[in-house]
């Protein structure tokens, strides 16, 4: 008797074997992304990287008409030599307050050893005790900085590939997947990006409000350093969450030297700043950029540290944005589209 071949047209012996398969390739793939994860996050930076090169690029281009390839270069020259000019003016200034924001910092220590110094251990507040532990982690310290800046290196070169030719490395991904995938997949990805730009967009914004608001406040209050503060606190605005707490640390321990009525100024101030930028700047600089839930961005950050460590902690928001805007045109839009439309006939029907 012939066997029954089921309703796909198969063997049932043969549409197991077919999923146990998918399911064993499915399987290899998630373990080949886990390791190779830490390369996977630093593409993502370089397409970050690109995108920034882009947005210099793309204008550029349109208005002077000269090929993708030399606009992109000249993009790059034009970025390196402004930010090489704003780091020649600000250099001296703020190579001299960071020394001194380092300087201060044992005798910030101190201070607080001397005020609470019954609630912490000694050797985590003692000045001596830090400056030991700072000695004897120099030399790994100095291995893990050269190799930031090397892979800091890497990803600018590999960004500044990716917006020579995006058009190549976005269809060279499509054409993977299976072909009546391809073209949704590909309108995804140009939305993705556009979503990615304006979020650069308004990021730098809000890192320049930061970085000025809080140069401005604290020389006000009479803090030392103050641009040296207003530079930690712009760059780190860039990562989420623990940034402007982190951005804060070194202000809050430079006002326990003068006063306990200073750190509450400083604290004050800080979240003053931040307040302005969320409820005021950041609604008006992110007007074309998705609405993405903050406690999304939470589990996101928590989840990208676990995973890829420092690097997804820096890129966790970027990368939060693209995957919102990707999930949501490929799957949440596609999902909902049938419901919807049937709902609209129902409706014009009644």
């Amino acid at each position: 008797m012939p066997e029954d071949t089921g309703p796909s047209g198969y063997p049932p012996r043969d549409r197991f074997i077919t999923r146990v398969c998918i399911v064993a390739a499915a399987v290899a793939l998630l373990f080949l992304a886990w390791i190779i994860r830490h390369a996977l996050i630093l593409a993502f930076a370089g397409v970050v990287v690109a995108v920034i090169v882009s947005s210099v690029a793309d204008p550029l281009r349109r208005r002077t008409g000269m090929q993708r390839g030399y606009a992109v270069l000249v993009a790059a020259l034009v970025i390196l030599l402004i930010l090489g000019f704003f780091g020649w003016l600000a250099m001296p200034e703020a190579q001299s307050q960071v020394s001194q924001l380092i300087e201060r910092i044992p005798a910030s220590l101190d201070e607080i050893d001397r005020r609470f110094g019954a609630w912490f251990p000694d050797d985590l507040m003692q000045s001596g005790g830090v400056v030991r532990n700072i000695a004897a982690r120099l030399a790994s310290w100095s291995t893990a900085l050269f190799a930031t800046v090397t892979t800091v290196i890497l990803v600018i070169v590999a960004g500044i590939f990716l917006a020579t030719r995006p058009r190549t490395y976005r269809d060279g991904l499509v054409s993977l997947f299976v072909p009546n995938r391809q073209e949704p997949l590909r309108e995804a990805l140009n939305r993705a990006g556009h979503a990615l730009k304006a979020w650069l967009r308004a990021q730098l914004l809000s890192m320049l409000v930061i970085g000025a608001g809080v140069t401005a406040a604290t020389w006000l209050l009479g803090l030392p350093s103050p641009f040296a503060l207003g530079l930690i606190a712009g760059l780190l605005e860039f990562v989420p969450i623990i940034g402007p707490i982190a951005a804060a640390i070194p202000a809050l321990l430079l006002a326990m030297m003068i006063s306990p009525a200073m750190v509450l100024w400083t604290g004050l101030t800080y979240f003053a700043i931040e307040q302005i930028e969320s409820n005021i700047v950041l609604p008006f600089a992110q007007s074309e950029v998705a609405d993405l839930p903050p406690a999304l961005l939470i589990f996101a950050f928590v989840a990208f540290g676990a995973v890829f460590g420092l690097a997804g902690v820096v890129v966790s928001a970027p990368l939060s944005v693209a995957l919102y805007s990707l999930v949501n045109d490929l799957y949440v839009k596609p999902l909902n589209q049938p419901h919807r439309e049937a709902a609209s006939v129902g409706g014009g029907e009644g």
